[in-house]
């Protein structure tokens, strides 16, 4: 079955992204199984896409939001554990490298 596009589709989902956005380094999720963990985490990237496009729709082109999403600065991977599989939902803000100029 196709992801959906709907928004609202993913409200539970959205509620463990703002989770993760508000912890300081993020947030993980066990799951049952590897498949549950890959499903869970494509669910995610799908809420974030859906957001993206609501907010081409809800805001004009130029403005900060046009097709971007709250939840962008967010890694979601999914990692093997000795107690089990494990979704993390990384917060990984852009300043955290060492920029310098060559």
């Amino acid at each position: 079955m196709p992801a959906a596009k709907n928004l609202t589709a993913y409200q539970d989902l959205r509620e463990l992204l703002q989770q993760a956005v508000e912890a300081p380094k993020g947030i993980a999720v066990d799951c049952p199984t590897k498949a549950a963990a890959i499903n869970l985490r494509s669910r995610l990237y799908s809420a974030r896409k859906a957001e993206c496009r609501e907010n081409l729709k809800r805001y004009p082109e130029g403005h900060v939001p046009h097709g971007s999403s709250h939840f962008d600065s967010l890694q979601i991977r999914v990692v093997e554990r000795p107690e089990g599989p494990a979704v993390e939902i990384i917060n990984t803000p852009a300043i955290e490298f060492n920029i310098r100029r060559l």
